[in-house]
C-alpha cells in the first residue's frame, strides 16, 4: 500500500512538473519576465554585417512598469535615450509612422502619438471594432491605409484596416499563426512573424490571405516588432528569443525565405520598433527638393548634387528594389558609374534625416 502511495505521489509530481514546464514554454504576447530583462541601458551593442545606417525609434522595456523611448541606429545598434519615464502598465504592442507622425498602440487598444524629439505621448483614443489584443500595425504610404492585426482569446489573428480618424477597425480576414508584428515591404505585401509556429507569413492587404513564407529559425516569444527600411530594402526586427540566454536581438529578416539573421544582441526587450519611411513611391517630377541628379537619361555616369543636404545615404536600385550601388554619409556632389548596368530604368534614393526621396533615371546605350 505504501508503494502505491509513493507511485501516486510521484505521478502527481511529474504531472505538476510537466504542466509547469509547458506554462513556462507557452507563448506570450506581452512583457518578457522581469528576471529575463537586463534592466540596464546598453548604448552600443556588438553587431555584424553592417551596411547603411538608418535612425529608428524604439520603446525599451525596463523594470516593470517602467519603459524608455529611444532612437536606435540600425543596424549598428546604437541607442540614445530620449524619454526614460514611459508607463508600461498598458503594454505597448506596435509602433508605426504615418505622415502625421509616430503612433503606438497598447494591449488595451489605446492609440497615442509620440513626439520623436521629446518622447512625450499624446493619447488619441481607443481602438474599437475588433475585440482582442492588437499586436501589429502596418501603414501603406501609397494608399494612406493603416492595417492592424488583433489576437482573440484563442490567439487567432484577426486582420483588418484601421480608420485613424475614428480608430475603428474593420476586419478583413482571420489569419494563420500567432501574429506578433507586421509591416509592409517594397512589393506591396505585408510580412508578419508568428510566435507559436515561428514562421514568417505574407499577407495580401486586399484580401487578408496569409501565405506561409518559411521558418524564422529562432524560437520567438513575447512582445516584439518589425519595420521595413525602404532605402536599403531590408526588413529589420527587434525580436525576442525564447531561450533564456539570447533574449532580445536586432535582426534582418529575409522576406523570400523567412530566415532571420542576428545583427546585434541588445539582450533587453524592445516591444515596439519603427523606421521612418514616408514613402516607397517615386517622385516623377523633374527635381527632388535641394538636389540635382544629372544627366538623365545617361549613358554611363550619373551625378548626384545634394546641395545643402548633409550626411545622406544614396542608393541606386532597380525598379524591383535590388541595390545596384550605394554611397554612405555623402556631402556635396558624388558620381556613380553605370557603364556596366543594362539599359533601362533605375531609381536614385536619397536617405537623410529620417526622409527617403526617390527619382527615376534612365540608362541608355
Amino acid at each position: 500500500m505504501k508503494k502505491l502511495i509513493t507511485i501516486s505521489t510521484l505521478s502527481v509530481l511529474c504531472l505538476f512538473l510537466f504542466i509547469t514546464a509547458k506554462a513556462q514554454n507557452s507563448n506570450s504576447i506581452g512583457r518578457a519576465p522581469v528576471s529575463q530583462i537586463n534592466n540596464s541601458v546598453v548604448n552600443k551593442h556588438d553587431s555584424k554585417d553592417i551596411t547603411a545606417t538608418v535612425k529608428s525609434y524604439v520603446l525599451h522595456s525596463l523594470t516593470s512598469p517602467a519603459g524608455q523611448f529611444s532612437s536606435y541606429l540600425v543596424p549598428d545598434a546604437t541607442e540614445t535615450s530620449i524619454n526614460g519615464s514611459w508607463d508600461f502598465t498598458a503594454f505597448p504592442m506596435a509602433m508605426k509612422f504615418t505622415p502625421s507622425g509616430l503612433f503606438v498602440i497598447r494591449n488595451d487598444g489605446q492609440v497615442s502619438n509620440i513626439d520623436t524629439t521629446t518622447g512625450v505621448e499624446t493619447i488619441v483614443g481607443i481602438m474599437t471594432g475588433i475585440i482582442g489584443t492588437p499586436t501589429g500595425l502596418a501603414y501603406n504610404s501609397s494608399t494612406g491605409v493603416m492595417y492592424v492585426v488583433v489576437l482573440d482569446g484563442s490567439n487567432v489573428p484577426h486582420f483588418g484596416s484601421l480608420d485613424f480618424s475614428t480608430l475603428t477597425a474593420t476586419e478583413i480576414s482571420t489569419g494563420t499563426g500567432m501574429t506578433i508584428a507586421m509591416d509592409f515591404a517594397n512589393d506591396g505585401f505585408i510580412y508578419a512573424p508568428a510566435i507559436d509556429d515561428d514562421n514568417l507569413y505574407k499577407i495580401d492587404p486586399a484580401t487578408g490571405v496569409y501565405t506561409l513564407v518559411g521558418p524564422l529559425g529562432f524560437d520567438l516569444n513575447y512582445g516584439q516588432d518589425i519595420s521595413f527600411d525602404f532605402a536599403s530594402n531590408t526588413m529589420y526586427g527587434m525580436l525576442y528569443v525564447n531561450d533564456g540566454v539570447t533574449k532580445g536581438i536586432l535582426a534582418s529578416i529575409n522576406i523570400a525565405t523567412g530566415a532571420v539573421t542576428q545583427l546585434a544582441n541588445p539582450v533587453d526587450q524592445f516591444p515596439t520598433f519603427a523606421i521612418p519611411n514616408p514613402s516607397n513611391g517615386v517622385n516623377d517630377d523633374a527635381t527632388i527638393p535641394n538636389t540635382s541628379i544629372y544627366p538623365n537619361p545617361t549613358k554611363n555616369t550619373v551625378n548626384v548634387d545634394l546641395g545643402s543636404l548633409t550626411n545622406a545615404n544614396i542608393y541606386i536600385t532597380s525598379v524591383v528594389g535590388d541595390v545596384i550601388d550605394s554611397k554612405l554619409n555623402v556631402n556635396g556632389t558624388t558620381s556613380f558609374d553605370l557603364s556596366n548596368v543594362a539599359k533601362g530604368t533605375y531609381i536614385v534614393k536619397i536617405a537623410y534625416d529620417n526622409v527617403v526621396l526617390s527619382k527615376k533615371i534612365t540608362v541608355i546605350e
